[in-house]
C-alpha cells in the first residue's frame, strides 16, 4: 500500500469546545451580508486565544468560532454588546450605529460558549461577550 507523509504541525481541533468563557481574537469580518431570513447581518471569526483545558485533555487554543450578529431589530442589542466588550468604536447618531469593520481585526475580549444540535451534531455556541479582565468584577459565570 502506498504510505502518506503529511504535515500536520498546523493541524487545528475541530471537536467543540466545553461550554464556558474563553478569550478570543477577530480574525475576520467580512461585509455586511443578510441572514437567511433577509435581515442585515455582521459574520464574525474568532480564534480562541485562552481558555481552560478541555474535558478530553486537550487546550482550546487555535479553535475558531463564528458568531452571526444582527444589526437591525431587537437583535441589534448583540452588535452595542459585542462593539463594548471588544472596545471597538463606533459613532452613535439618534438609533444608527456606525463603525469600520476593519477596525474589529485583532480585538480581543472573551465569549461565553454553550452548545446547540444543528443538523444532529453538537456545535459551540457563542452566547455573551465580556471585555478582557472583567470577570473580576462581575458575578457571572
Amino acid at each position: 500500500m502506498p504510505k502518506v507523509d503529511a504535515d500536520v504541525s498546523e493541524a487545528r481541533d475541530f471537536n467543540p469546545l466545553d461550554p464556558g468563557w474563553y478569550e478570543v481574537e477577530i480574525t475576520k469580518v467580512p461585509e455586511a451580508g443578510t441572514s437567511e431570513k433577509g435581515n442585515p447581518v455582521i459574520r464574525v471569526e474568532l480564534d480562541v486565544i485562552g481558555g481552560d483545558e478541555q474535558n478530553d485533555g486537550s487546550q482550546p487554543e487555535g479553535r475558531k468560532l463564528f458568531k452571526t450578529i444582527p444589526t437591525t431589530g431587537e437583535g441589534a442589542g448583540i452588535l452595542k454588546n459585542f462593539l463594548k466588550a471588544f472596545e471597538i468604536d463606533y459613532d452613535q447618531t439618534g438609533n444608527r450605529i456606525s463603525f469600520d469593520t476593519d477596525d474589529c481585526l485583532q480585538a480581543r475580549a472573551e465569549v461565553k460558549v454553550r452548545h446547540r444540535t444543528y443538523e444532529g451534531e453538537k456545535q459551540p455556541d457563542v452566547r455573551r461577550f465580556r471585555a478582557l479582565g472583567s470577570a473580576a468584577d462581575s458575578d457571572e459565570d
